[in-house]
């Protein structure tokens, strides 16, 4: 059986964030899910909302604007409720320091499980979510 850690230990730390991926893999996680986002300039960023409201330090700079309107120079003036930034979808897979599969996903649950990539459902609303699996076998 596969151990998914749905947005990193997402209860035990901040749900996507660098702390939370990491914590995931220090719990033995066999794969992680996240939700990613393109900013205005291209660079994709994991974040669950279309906005860090939710998730942002009070007081924090560009919070309530999508990310979708702001450049990654302007989404790393965010800081989140754990002291961190918004990480990118490169610096996760760096620090989760395996190698790693992308694929579009809706939330995890069906598709045939790992090893692999569970399918985006046409529409969904998890239609931005990516599914990172290691590339070969379970461990």
């Amino acid at each position: 059986m596969w151990v998914v850690a749905h947005r990193g230990a997402e209860n035990q730390e901040l749900e996507n964030t660098l702390a939370a991926f990491r914590k995931a893999a220090e719990l033995g996680a066999d794969a992680v899910e996240m939700d990613v986002h393109a900013t205005f300039d291209h660079e994709v960023v994991v974040l669950h909302d279309t906005t860090a409201a939710r998730v942002a330090a009070a007081g924090s700079p560009f919070a309530e604007v999508p990310v979708a309107g702001l450049r990654l120079e302007q989404v790393r003036r965010i800081r989140l409720r754990n002291g961190e930034g918004i990480p990118t979808l490169a610096e996760v897979t760096a620090a989760m320091e395996l190698p790693m599969h992308a694929g579009g996903g809706e939330e995890c649950g069906g598709g045939g499980g790992p090893p692999g990539l569970l399918p985006a459902a046409p529409g969904g609303a998890g239609a931005g979510a990516v599914d990172l699996l290691p590339r070969s076998g379970s461990r």
